[in-house]
């Protein structure tokens, strides 16, 4: 499972998105340009690694950790 999901945040997510960003330069509609701006975005956001400060303010990863969960004191 973990092999799964690494392929899918490394490579997968990263292709989808620029796949999309490149639809999103050849679309001549303006909804069709949002929604493969919205999904390059999205498949953008999936590839950010887990460990990334970024992920944990919208988590509460960063505030357990400023609790003190997880410390060894």
């Amino acid at each position: 499972m973990s092999i799964t999901l690494t392929l899918i945040n490394r490579y997968a997510a990263a292709f989808a998105a620029g796949v999309c960003a490149a639809a999103a330069t050849k679309a001549d509609q303006p909804v069709a340009i949002a929604s493969f701006v919205c999904l390059a975005g999205a498949f953008a956001l999936v590839c950010i690694e887990a460990e990334t400060r970024f992920i944990e303010r919208f988590t509460d990863g960063a505030l357990m950790r400023c609790l003190g969960a997880g410390s060894d004191d």
